[in-house]
């Protein structure tokens, strides 16, 4: 895989990554939010206006799905059955395994120092479950069969504190609602916490990060959105961002510089507008 910007990449990747989450304010908006709608912060805090895309970084890259980091290493999904592990300067790939469960969106679970993935079956009724993945070897560590609470297969997830929250996509059942799930850090059921769907059809969500208590996702339209989370653990819709409908797959970001894995374009870095 080619470099095209190598000073960028490791500018944006320094040594000190941490990133804390700042604390959930007193909002309870909570519904089924149409498509483009805008919801405000209290306190006259900004709506989600979009990203400035900043460049390319790698190009080419191969099919993509999922994309995390822990600061040293990025770890991707170019296929549904394949997590990599890279060097994340460099990109060079260090280690990669084959799963016969389906690897879909990846989120760096900083609390156990280990990547979760989610996937299934994607069409209704479909399957659906969460990994649990060792960062150094590879292997999956746990298998959790989240199946009764779901309408389709899952393919977004992230942790946020001591929730965890997985979004479902089901491809060629567009006018389904696809929604958010809420689990606690030991995977028990909370509740649905976001659904979408209008006359236009709904979101299949890809793959998600967290940047100070919002969620930025991605879907197969090539949009990306930004969730907050409410009081009571629901999530809002902040705005939409269209990515010139470019097949939007993997993100991830480190203080507020994102990475967008976006189909035939390559590993693309962007800030918030």
């Amino acid at each position: 895989m080619r470099i095209l910007n190598w000073r960028v990449f490791a500018l944006l990747f320094s040594p000190s990554f941490l990133v804390s989450l700042t604390p959930v304010e007193n909002v309870d908006n909570t519904g089924i939010i149409p498509y483009g709608y805008q919801a405000g912060f209290q306190n006259q805090k900004p709506v989600f206006n979009g990203l400035t895309e900043v460049g390319t970084l790698f190009s080419p890259v191969p099919i993509n799905q999922g994309m995390t980091h822990d600061g040293k290493y990025l770890y991707v999904s170019p296929d549904h059955h394949t997590i990599e592990k890279r060097d994340i300067r460099s990109f060079a790939l260090l280690a990669s395994a084959t799963h016969k469960d389906k690897i879909g969106g990846l989120f760096y679970d900083a609390k156990r120092d280990e990547i979760l993935t989610c996937s299934g079956q994607y069409i209704t009724g479909g399957k659906a479950f969460i990994s649990r993945i060792n960062k150094n070897d590879l292997n999956r560590i746990e298998h959790i069969d989240i199946s009764q609470y779901t309408r389709h297969g899952v393919n977004a997830i992230v942790r946020i504190g001591n929730d965890i929250y997985v979004g479902e996509t089901a491809v060629g059942h567009d006018s389904l609602e696809k929604s958010w799930y809420r689990f606690d850090k030991d995977f028990n059921f909370k509740g649905e916490v976001y659904s979408h769907a209008t006359e236009k059809g709904s979101f299949d969500w890809q793959d998600a990060t967290v940047y100070k208590h919002v969620i930025y996702a991605t879907d197969h339209n090539g949009f990306v959105h930004a969730l907050r989370i409410s009081k009571n653990g629901t999530l809002i819709s902040l705005g939409v961002y269209d990515s010139s409908r470019k097949y939007a797959e993997g993100i991830t970001q480190k203080k507020g510089t994102f990475l967008i894995w976006k189909n035939k374009t390559g590993i693309v870095s962007a800030t918030l507008k």
